[in-house]
């Protein structure tokens, strides 16, 4: 199959950003949508495997995160583009250069899965930030205002998900499978 630009070269951009900085932000926006990709699998991995009480709510919740997500790296995708790149797009890769490590296979307990949920929303809070300011710096304010979109909607489901962890949860009021009373027993 004939290759008319291959992944890493950038072309001229017509928003005319230098080949120099639109090299360093597509670097950075693909590392984001390999990460965002990561985080889209987990949670459809989770709005598969949830049950137990709070099925309903948890099973809509993870459903409202993975298509939100594809939104957002959708967006970074495109901007990668309008910077002159290629997005990065075969699953290999995307896992290679990711910097969300994937959950490991089976069933786990959904508080850890919320857990890692949290973590990794963390994990691309901090990264989405340095991105940021580094747009800042290179004078890419259409990436800049793109990028804090996505960091408002990260922090918000952090905020959720921390939510669900909270401290009169149903873990500790013993109806889950490590406390005393569980249901399954």
């Amino acid at each position: 199959m004939e290759t008319t630009q291959t992944l890493g070269a950038i072309e001229a951009n017509p928003i005319r950003l230098t080949k120099q900085v639109s090299q360093e932000m597509v670097k950075s926006l693909d590392m984001h949508l390999s990460a965002m990709i990561s985080l889209f699998h987990q949670y459809y991995k989770h709005h598969w495997l949830v049950k137990g009480p709070q099925f309903r709510e948890l099973h809509l919740f993870f459903e409202r995160n993975y298509r939100n997500i594809q939104e957002e790296f959708d967006k970074v995708a495109e901007r990668i583009t309008i910077l002159g790149g290629v997005p990065t797009s075969t699953m290999q890769l995307q896992n290679q250069q990711s910097f969300i490590d994937p959950e490991e296979e089976g069933d786990h307990p959904i508080r850890e899965m919320i857990r890692k949920d949290l973590d990794d929303e963390g994990l691309l809070v901090e990264k989405l930030r340095e991105t940021i300011d580094k747009a800042i710096h290179s004078r890419d304010y259409g990436t800049e205002q793109m990028l804090k979109q996505i960091l408002y909607e990260c922090e918000n489901r952090a905020h959720e998900l921390d939510n669900f962890l909270a401290n009169d949860s149903l873990e500790l009021m013993g109806l889950t499978h490590r406390g005393k009373a569980s249901i399954r027993q």
